[in-house]
């Protein structure tokens, strides 16, 4: 039942409706992300129209842009507006099309206040001039500026619409929160005419209406599975465009909410229709038919006009001239001229308002017609402007003095012949009875003033000079500002920023004490070392798990340094190539070089190489008795086939002698086929499944055809068995020689003949078996040969690279995970240390794991000895929060981007450390779009002095990226290390783009327990004995085969993925379908036929390649141009997809579950129920949100998953979740399941018991002998008489049995888990060292449940766990102890831990194309696997195809030269007094003509020298920078925030103009009052709190949420309290402060380059408006002064050159203007709403009020509270060096990091350490009593993503060094009242910082931190009591 608008949603029940959806749609989770880099990537979303239309107009509003909807009506603005959203979405690399309903028209118009009914239907009006404008600039259906209409949101051709393009998700709006709508009267005409409601007016709907629609268009949308963008939260912040995403979370419960609600939804009510005009018909008159569009729309809405009532004859006759001789004027005149005043009038301002009210009514029903406008679209001229309120209001003013006619006179002569021709028209089309009246005008005009146009000639700048900067910044000349009072305001500094060279020369001296309390004690270093070693052991055990030394031990390499005669003869040394390798091996050879191409071999290495020849032919020597002893013994002791092909296998591998190893391989045929013919042949219908045995059959016979031992005999053999199978023989290569006849060693099984052999052929020919079964042991090499640079036989690809690296270039490599990019890293590393002592090259990775990996990595491989440099090592770690080695003194430095960062922006590195870095390495280089971390990445390759290595595997535009990588390289003033290259050439950057995998994947759907009862789990069914080849998913009824192109869409625009790959048999399944469905019109070529003529007798990968890409062109013709037929093709490789996506909706749906999975559901209920408190335990529960149905099945059916993949031999697995708490709930379910299932099965096993009781008999026996030995005492014990004659029979019964069956009652552990219960491979190692691992676990407080899992093989792995758990994961993953690890993203990026299978177990919104690509990437990897298997568990099926189609994202740039750069630039030239390498850096990054890769192609070197001129201008006017470019005041503490940029300068500023010395003045001050110091520190604390909170951290909410709702019943206040006014008011003049300045930096620049690229056009849709060729202005126009810095089309509305606010600026400005409201000192004061997260964690220290009041998802805790204590943690390490002169400028790493140096997980090691070596009781050289820093909590301490500060500082009172140093800091009662207040200030953040940290602590850390850190908490409230005893705190201690 629908509703009008004017009724109200509760007309009908709507409010009821209303109340239901707000309350479903606020329990729905959101997710604040990226939707490019982090979300959809490239993918296909839709856009709601009205929604568009909507929050454009609202946002204009709201930055201080709004179109002039009041005296103006500027249409052309709006759509101006709109394009400017869509294109900064295009320009950030959305994909998009538009979509509007007819009946959500009205809720395009903006909330009040800035829409009201009298201004209503303007917007209507220019909501349907947008949808026109599009429309006609829409280009075909498939283009991504595609438009489409629809009825309704429930038009059935609506959900069609979906079905075929596939949206990755929805962008809507949910109304957010707007005031309460305002009552205005309607309007009232001079003449008494009142409009009325009846006759056309536009009813306006009630908000609750609106809100009604809004949101159920939303449940509408999810209701059919798709996610949820919000349009109205959308924020476009640099290169990202971040908004809310809201996923479909219960299915279920949308869908019931849905069949509730649906026919109570109101409706939007529409303007009564006028009666038919008849305007379609008048279209082809000939007055008509040549009139452009709007020149059509003028005429026809005059003319309907006309035939309405006569009450509106008056005002047609008075306007209706004016009006044309507006539309004329339209396209007359430029966009420029069109820049009027606004202008009212004094009486009858209404009448010419009411004018245009009644013409717009008429508009709006000829737009509304299909018909028409289908029709006008076609003509000239565009529907986005055809009204100028503005325009027309000057003309009806200028007809106050003037007559039209005089007017016309005025006009140049092309408008006035428009004048006549639309006067013409309108006469003709009325019968010449149109009212024009010409004369003059009675009205009294009123000029409304803009803004002042600001005068780019009286711009001026503070004085400023510096010769680096100077030669750059010298362009823009702009005269200087002497008199400002910032010329000489704090022109001195306050505070030191760095230690002077005379002061650090007086230390030197001795004649200053500070630098002793730097060093550390005796104890900190023996604890440090203790803490390097543990770590160092724990390291060699990471890289043992690496290099499968099997615990043997590594053999490194050593590596000797090149002499300066080798250097010279190495680089003389032409670069090797494939066509003179061996020219090259033979002068490498006179050289002495080593294999791999370095220096002269040492001595050793020769003795080792002569050795191995001499193993090497005594191993030849005894290869005839190894073959015969090994067919005599082993061999014929084997009962099965299968059993000998595994012996042979072993025997093949280890075997060094080509002869016999070919003969081996001719037995293995002989058995395989023995396997085929017994096993398959029997049965016809088993034969399909004996394919895989032939296959492998097939494999080793081209083996032994290529065999240099190839014989006869041998060949006769071969060609037996392929005769048996119905193979044509194969041949042997061209210009072979003869083939020897030998005879064999040992005669193999004879080959069948006759009519048995018959029953063995296979029924098809070789090549149609090879293509269908042969592909994953297909030969692989791609052009591939030796080469002696490295130890294997590189493809071609590989060899460019070695060849790039060789020659000094930069290399930047796209190749598939497992294409082999991981040598590269090696291999210049290797010629790093090889090449010198002191070069060095920096390996950066975006985690932490990555990072430790490829340390423990350089430790299997190199070893070097550095005897002149005393603790030099080859490699160190620094990742912020712990170093191991030193950084500085190491050859190979893996890191973290920010570190790196900060190391090269170091003065005290810039003449010793960054002159020696000779190479970097960005691997996964990709993160480079990442919104977290990006801008790093990017500014790391704009700094970067030297050649550089990029390496990722899924980059979308790697040609636009290796573009931007040449350009940033082209200026490196770049000498290298070879002498040959001239200083200053720049480098070249090779891009090598490999585009295929090593190994294939093969996709699956799981489909769940679609049975409606189940068995009961009675353990895992053991594989099959011997089983041979790969698994065969599709051998079980549980998993669904999905073809790679039965996934693609109906959306022939996304295409064919670049890398969407097929193997052999994928192609010819494509092959034969398109076989089937080709027409005469679209034929399948004949050359694509597969037989001899397209491929060799064997087929090779290469070969499969070309005819892949050859059936991927024909397809994606047939996509474009034979639609039916691509569909079709699609149709049958789903083949039962259909039946399959039921299935699976059933599995997921409400559907009945069986009793089994009933039960199993409910012990998840008692599980979750079971679990501890969040705050009370290490166990995470999912994110603040229930399980729904489908993630509840999806979770219990997982162990049949596994289950059914262990028996068919596809495990080890990786099962990827991107919600931690996901994660950990699935592994402990997983557990919990086989617990219990082993419990039950342990109970009813008679099997199981009898174990039990030999244990038992044994343990006694046991005892007895160590009795008699002395061991023991005797135990006596009585039994009665019937037990101890069983007792005498059972120990009868093992006495009968051998030694072997008694080792194995001596083996048997009751304790461990059951092996049908266990996932874990427990031969591969030993029982002993699995305990050593889970002790330290253990000790490291690792949940149990978590301890249980790794004992039955079962891991978890993310983030959010300590690093000891997931190094142990890591390594026993490799060793193949654990076969099934549960991770999120952690494990994608590099992370060397090989699987067979990757699952992807339910969906989530942060698995997207990108992470799907990198995380399926880990399976099947080069060297371990032929094939990988992806596996989709709990996801729907169009998600998975999806995911599958998607296009991998394309990287967009940021605008990396921020206000924070530029200060940390001068930071450098001054603190390393203008060192040559801080110059390079400094003019590697001012030169660059292409500052960020998100620039586009265009040279903004012009753009960036003035954003860096007026960034300047910016610091001087804060004071932090002199006018020589010196820092000074603050400078230090804001650059080092500069991770927080913004939020810096506004602290910096706050510092300055003392609020922070207010709030902390009644410190240190005795209270008159008596006010106790504690509530004095915790009031100050509150006070400061409330300040930062406002700056750090800021958590705006979205405008829908409901703040007040989530805060009652709450401890939190959820909505952060108001800034103090003193501090408000500092902020408010900051930012009118920053305003003016890069309001200055816009007009400035615009002034200069006046002519804007396309100023005139429009920025989505490319359209041009205004006059081509400019005409004279019409005398009566009076134009404001020109414009150059805004948009024109934003001038239309008024607006000049001066700007309000930077929102406005940055959205205004022109678009060729690099201008990001992101990059601009600046944050709202006003009308933001924050949430109070932080404020409320310090008032109560609850995570469970801040999931539930707060809604901070529970993942991000921890992140968001650990970025503001590193901030708290940064801001008092620089003070301290503020008011404390110490050895050094700049923050100490150690003065932030844990532990100065090593981290608390190492901390924790020491302990157990020191308490195993001293049996509990801990010593040290110098002291029993060693205080420990502040410890970071053990679960979730050590996150991949934290930056270079944590907030573990050591800087609290609990340490003693620390707290010395404090004692020193503030006991200093002396100094100037500068530095009095200062400290005042320092000792307000230590008192927050300690409070926030207790309770910060206490929630995440141990149980023992959380019991000391709470202890602490009730002794601060006890001392807070007046008339408790004050107690002094216990500093914790080490135990």
């Amino acid at each position: 039942m629908a509703s009008t608008a004017s009724q109200g949603a509760g007309a009908v029940g709507g409010e009821g409706v209303l109340q239901q959806l707000i309350s479903w749609y606020s329990n729905i989770p959101s997710i604040h992300m990226d939707i490019h880099g982090d979300f959809a990537g490239s993918e296909l979303f839709l856009v709601e129209g009205d929604a568009l239309v909507r929050h454009a107009l609202t946002s204009a509003a709201t930055a201080g842009a709004a179109v002039d909807m009041e005296n103006g009506w500027q249409i052309l603005h709006a759509v101006a507006t709109v394009e400017t959203f869509l294109a900064n979405l295009k320009k950030r690399g959305c994909r998009f099309q538009v979509v509007f309903f007819d009946s959500h028209k009205q809720l395009s118009v903006p909330s009040q206040p800035i829409s009201n009914s009298e201004n209503r239907y303007k917007y209507l009006v220019a909501r349907e001039s947008i949808l026109q404008h599009l429309l006609s600039n829409a280009g075909s259906e498939h283009s991504e500026k595609a438009v489409y209409t629809f009825d309704n949101t429930t038009d059935g051709d609506f959900d069609k619409f979906l079905d075929k393009q596939r949206p990755y998700f929805i962008m809507c709006h949910d109304h957010g929160l707007s005031p309460p709508p305002v009552s205005v009267p309607p309007a009232i005409y001079e003449t008494g005419t009142k409009l009325d409601s009846d006759n056309g007016a536009i009813p306006e709907a009630s908000e609750d209406t609106e809100k009604t629609i809004l949101l159920s268009f939303i449940w509408h949308v999810m209701n059919l599975g798709y996610t949820v963008g919000l349009i109205n939260e959308v924020e476009f912040l640099d290169s990202k465009v971040f908004t809310h995403i809201v996923a479909p979370f219960d299915i279920e419960q949308i869908k019931s909410l849905f069949c509730n609600l649906t026919s109570s939804i109101p409706t939007l009510a529409e303007p009564p229709h006028r009666a038919s005009s008849n305007s379609k018909s008048l279209l082809t008159t000939e007055s008509i038919k040549e009139l452009t569009a709007v020149e059509t729309l003028t005429v026809l809405g005059l003319r309907d006009l006309w035939l309405e009532a006569d009450g509106y004859k008056g005002i047609l006759a008075k306007y209706g001239a004016r009006y044309l001789l507006h539309t004329a004027l339209l396209t007359d005149l430029s966009l420029g001229q069109r820049h009027l005043p606004s202008i009212s009038f004094a009486e009858g301002d209404k009448e010419v308002a009411g004018f245009l009210e009644v013409l717009g009514g008429e508009f709006l029903e000829l737009l509304k017609d299909k018909e028409v406008t289908s029709e006008l679209r076609k003509r000239k001229g565009d529907f986005g402007d055809f009204v100028d309120g503005r325009l027309f209001r000057n003309v009806v003013a200028s007809s106050v003095s003037e007559s039209l006619h005089e007017l016309l006179e005025q006009c140049p002569e092309q408008t006035r012949e428009h004048y006549k021709v639309l006067r013409s028209a309108l006469l003709d089309v009325t019968e010449q009875q149109f009212p024009l009246l010409e004369d003059k005008l009675d009205l009294q005009v009123i000029f409304l003033d803009p803004l002042p146009q600001p005068n780019p000639d009286t711009l001026q700048v503070l004085p400023f000079s510096n010769p680096v900067f100077e030669q750059y910044i010298k362009d823009v000349n702009l005269p200087t500002d002497t008199t400002s009072p910032y010329q000489t305001r704090y022109e001195k500094t306050l505070y030191e920023t760095s230690i002077s060279d005379a002061a650090m020369r007086k230390l030197k001296r001795g004649k200053s004490g500070p630098t002793e309390n730097y060093r550390p004690s005796e104890k900190k270093k023996w604890w440090q070392l203790k803490g390097e070693q543990i770590y160092q052991a724990d390291m060699l055990k990471y890289a043992l798990s690496l290099s499968g030394s099997g615990g043997v031990g590594l053999a490194p390499e050593r590596i000797i340094t090149a002499s300066p005669s080798d250097r010279k003869k190495i680089e003389a040394a032409p670069t090797p190539s494939t066509s003179d390798k061996k020219e090259i091996a033979g002068k490498n050879k006179n050289l002495k070089a080593n294999p791999k191409g370095g220096a002269k071999a040492s001595k050793a290495t020769e003795i080792k190489a002569a050795n191995a020849a001499l193993m090497a032919a005594k191993a030849g020597k005894k290869a005839p008795d190894a073959w015969k002893q090994c067919y005599t013994t082993e061999i014929a002791s084997c009962r099965t086939d299968r059993a000998r092909v595994v012996v042979l296998d072993n025997f093949i591998q280890k075997s060094t002698d080509e002869n016999y190893k070919v003969e081996a391989r001719l037995f293995k045929c002989s058995y395989l086929f023995n396997i085929w013919k017994d096993e398959y042949c029997s049965a016809t219908d088993r034969a399909k499944e004996g394919y895989e045995i032939v296959a492998l059959l097939f494999s080793e016979a081209t083996k032994i055809m290529t065999s240099s031992a190839l014989t006869k005999q041998i060949r006769a053999h071969i060609d037996a068995l392929f005769s048996a199978l119905g193979f044509s023989p194969l041949s042997v290569s061209e210009g072979a020689p003869a083939l020897p006849s030998i005879s064999l060693t040992i005669t193999p099984p004879p080959v069948p003949t006759g009519a048995t052999a018959s029953k063995t052929r296979i029924g098809m020919t070789s090549l149609e078996f090879q293509l269908q079964y042969c592909g994953p042991y297909m030969d692989r090499n791609l052009d591939s040969s030796t080469d002696s640079r490295v130890r294997f036989r590189p493809d071609r690809w590989q060899v460019d690279v070695l060849d790039a690296l060789d020659a000094d270039k930069s290399v930047f490599v796209v190749a598939p995970t497992s294409a082999g990019k991981t040598f590269i890293a090696y291999y210049a590393m290797e010629k790093i240390i090889r090449y010198s002592d002191d070069d060095i090259l920096v390996y950066v990775a975006p985690t932490k794991a990555l990072v430790n990996q490829i340390a423990a990595e350089l430790q299997a491989r190199f070893a070097k000895e550095y005897p002149k440099q005393i603790g030099k090592t080859v490699w160190a770690i620094h990742t912020g929060d712990y170093s191991i080695n030193n950084p500085q003194k190491c050859q190979i430095l893996v890191t973290v981007p920010h570190i790196l960062q900060i190391m090269l922006l170091s003065p005290a590195h810039a003449t010793t450390w960054t002159p020696r870095v000779k190479r970097i390495i960005l691997d996964e280089v990709h993160c480079i779009g990442q919104s977290e971390d990006g801008a790093v990445w990017e500014q790391l390759l704009l700094l970067a002095p030297c050649p550089i290595i990029a390496l990722s595997a899924t980059v979308g535009n790697p040609g636009e990226f290796h573009q931007w990588l040449q350009v940033t390289q082209a200026g490196l003033q770049w000498k290298g290390t070879s002498e040959k290259r001239d200083k200053g050439s720049g480098v070249e950057v090779v891009m090598i783009h490999h585009k295929h995998r090593y190994n294939n994947l093969r996709t699956f759907y799981y489909k769940g327990l679609t049975d409606q009862v189940q068995k009961p789990f009675e353990g895992l069914e053991q594989p099959k004995a011997y089983a041979l080849g790969l698994a065969d998913l599709e051998s079980s009824k549980s998993f669904k085969h999905l073809h790679p192109v039965a996934a693609l869409g109906d959306d022939a625009g996304s295409g064919i993925p670049e890398d969407l790959s097929l193997e052999s048999r994928d192609c010819f399944a494509l092959y034969k379908v398109m076989e089937k469905v080709q027409t005469k019109e679209y034929p399948l070529p004949a050359k694509l036929v597969p037989d001899k003529a397209w491929f060799p007798e064997v087929v090779r990968k290469a070969d499969v390649i070309v005819w892949e890409s050859e059936l991927k062109q024909v397809l994606k013709e047939w996509m474009v141009n034979a639609k039916p037929q691509f569909l079709e093709v699609v149709k049958l490789l789903r083949g039962e997809d259909a039946g399959t996506e039921k299935a699976e909706g059933q599995s997921q749906s409400a559907g009945a579950v069986g009793e089994v999975q009933k039960q199993e559901m409910d012990d998840g209920a008692e599980a979750e129920s079971e679990q501890v408190e969040p705050e009370e335990s290490n166990q995470l529960v999912l994110s603040g949100k229930q399980l729904s149905p489908a993630q509840e099945r999806a979770i219990n059916e997982t162990l049949d998953l596994l289950s059914k993949l262990h028996t068919l031999n596809a495990l080890p697995a990786l099962l990827f979740s991107y919600d931690r708490s996901m994660c950990d709930t699935l592994c402990l379910r997983l557990v919990k399941q086989l617990v219990k299932h082993e419990k039950r099965w342990r109970e009813n096993s008679k099997e199981w018991k009898k174990k039990v009781t030999e244990k038992e008999l044994y343990m006694k026996r046991k005892e007895e002998a160590d009795r008699r030995s002395g061991k023991v005492k005797k135990v006596v014990k009585k039994k009665g008489g019937d037990d101890e004659q069983d007792d005498i029979k059972e120990q009868k019964d093992m006495d009968s049995r051998g030694d072997d069956a008694f080792a194995a009652i001596a083996a048997f552990d009751p304790e461990a888990p059951s092996e049908q219960f266990s996932f874990a491979g427990r031969r591969n190692i030993s029982k002993e060292d699995l305990e050593v691992d889970l002790i330290k676990l253990k000790r490291a407080e690792v949940g149990d449940d978590f301890i249980e899992g790794l004992r039955r093989g079962v891991g978890v792995h993310h983030a959010g766990l300590s690093r000891p758990l997931r190094e142990c994961v890591e390594r026993l993953f490799r060793k193949g102890y654990l076969r099934v690890v549960i991770a999120t993203g952690t494990l994608s990026l590099g992370i060397n831990m090989p699987c067979a299978t990757v699952v992807f177990v339910t969906d989530d919104v942060s698995l997207t194309p990108l992470n799907f690509r990198q995380a399926a990437g880990r399976a099947g990897r080069r060297g371990f696997d032929l094939l990988g298997n992806v596996i989709f568990h709990g996801l729907p099926s169009e998600r998975t195809r999806r995911l599958i189609n998607s296009n991998l994202p394309s990287l967009m740039g940021h605008f990396p030269t921020s206000t924070t750069l530029i200060l940390r630039l001068f930071t450098l030239l001054h603190g390393s007094n203008n060192a040559p390498s801080a110059i390079s850096t400094v003019n590697s990054l001012l030169s660059q003509t292409r500052i960020s890769l998100d620039s586009g192609g265009g040279d903004f070197r012009d753009q960036v020298i003035y954003h860096i001129r007026f960034s300047i201008e910016y610091l001087r006017r804060m004071n932090l920078l002199s006018s020589t470019g010196e820092p000074t005041n603050f400078a230090a503490l804001t650059a080092h925030l500069y991770y927080t940029e913004p939020s810096n300068f506004l602290f910096n500023v706050l510092m300055r103009e003392g609020v922070f010395h207010t709030i902390c003045a009644p410190l240190s001050v005795p209270s008159k009052e008596n006010v106790d110091p504690e509530t004095l520190t915790l009031e100050v604390n509150r006070k400061l709190l409330i300040v930062l909170a406002h700056i750090f951290g800021r958590v705006p909410f979205r405008k829908s949420d409901n703040v007040e709702l989530w805060g009652a019943n709450s401890k939190s206040v959820v909505l952060l309290p108001d800034l103090p006014q003193d501090a408000a008011e500092v902020l408010r003049k900051h930012n009118e402060e920053s305003l003016k300045v890069f309001s200055k930096y816009v007009v400035a620049y615009a002034a200069r380059h006046k002519k804007g690229k396309k100023a005139d056009i429009l920025p989505y849709s490319e359209r041009a408006f205004g006059a081509k060729i400019e005409v004279p202005t019409p005398q009566f126009l009076k134009p404001l002064e020109p414009v150059y810095a805004r948009s024109p089309f934003m001038a239309l509305s008024g607006y000049t050159d001066a700007f309000t606010s930077i929102p406005e600026l940055a959205s205004t400005c022109r678009d060729d203007i690099l201008l990001e409201a992101s990059g601009l000192p600046y944050l709202a004061v006003d009308g933001v709403r924050l949430n109070a997260y932080i404020y409320d964690f310090l008032q109560h220290g609850s995570l469970n009020e801040l999931v539930v009041a707060n809604h901070i998802r529970k993942g991000e805790i921890w992140y968001m509270l650990n970025d503001f204590s590193m901030a708290l943690a940064t801001i008092i390490t620089t003070l301290k060096n503020l008011v404390k002169v110490g050895p050094e400028g700049e923050i100490r790493m150690g003065d932030v990091a844990v532990g100065r140096g090593i981290g608390e997980d190492i901390l924790e090691e020491i302990i157990a350490a020191a308490e195993t070596d001293t049996g509990g009781n801990v010593t040290t050289p110098s002291s029993t009593k060693l205080p420990i820093g502040r410890k970071k909590p053990k679960a979730s301490w050590d996150d991949e993503d934290a930056r270079d500060v944590v907030t573990n500082s050591s800087l609290g009172p609990d340490g003693d060094d620390e707290g010395d140093e404090d004692e020193e800091i503030f006991g200093d009662e002396e100094g100037d009242t500068d530095r009095q207040a200062l400290l005042k200030v320092l000792k307000g953040f230590v008192n927050l910082q300690q409070e926030f940290n207790d309770k910060f602590r206490a929630t995440f850390a141990t149980k023992k931190d959380a019991q000391r850190a709470r202890r602490k908490l009730l002794d601060a409230q006890r001392a807070a009591n007046p008339t408790a005893v004050k107690e002094k705190k216990p500093r914790l201690r080490l135990r």
